[in-house]
């Protein structure tokens, strides 16, 4: 891993320049699986993106999180991570998370996956952090395997990313 110390943060309006960049760099391995991502994708977005994690953390629909590397002197955004699309009732979430281009093959998106999850359970009433990974993302998919994340199978055009449909894998991240 980097010599950089990692940290989960909320979104501030004044990351919407660092979010940009990052999302700007990773274009060409973002882009393909996620479908938020478009070409026009500018600092206004990241700043509505932004804006979106804030209105939604109080009323507990998503904790969307900046990944932040310090080397002591200053902070950068290396990517996001959270929990969205919470089912308190069954008590299960689906976490996603992407690093920026330049820091993935580091290590970085598994340990927080790792943080992630763990702060999930100590804080929250969930059970079960689902991760929905469309099966061509070979990434994403190491990640989810390093993390400790069961692999639970494949599931027939689960993902709609830019009008096409793509198969997914299920992983899970259990509290027991």
């Amino acid at each position: 891993m980097l010599d950089l110390q990692l940290s989960l943060r909320p979104w501030r309006p004044e990351d919407a320049p660092q979010l940009f960049e990052a999302v700007s760099e990773s274009a060409a391995e973002l882009g393909p699986w996620s479908p938020w991502w478009t070409p026009a994708f500018d600092q206004a977005a990241a700043l509505i993106f932004i804006q979106g994690t804030i209105d939604a953390r109080p009323k507990g629909e998503a904790h969307e999180l900046a990944i932040v590397g310090t080397d002591g002197r200053d902070e950068q955004i290396l990517g996001s991570c959270g929990i969205n699309e919470i089912r308190a009732m069954h008590g299960v979430a689906n976490l996603g998370y992407w690093v920026r281009s330049s820091h993935t093959g580091s290590g970085i998106a598994t340990a927080i996956v790792k943080q992630l999850s763990a702060w999930v359970f100590d804080n929250m009433q969930l059970n079960r952090l689902e991760l929905v990974i469309a099966s061509e993302n070979l990434a994403s998919l190491r990640v989810a395997q390093k993390a400790g994340a069961n692999h639970e199978g494949r599931q027939k055009s689960r993902l709609l990313l830019h009008g096409s449909t793509h198969d997914a894998e299920m992983f899970a991240i259990c509290r027991d």
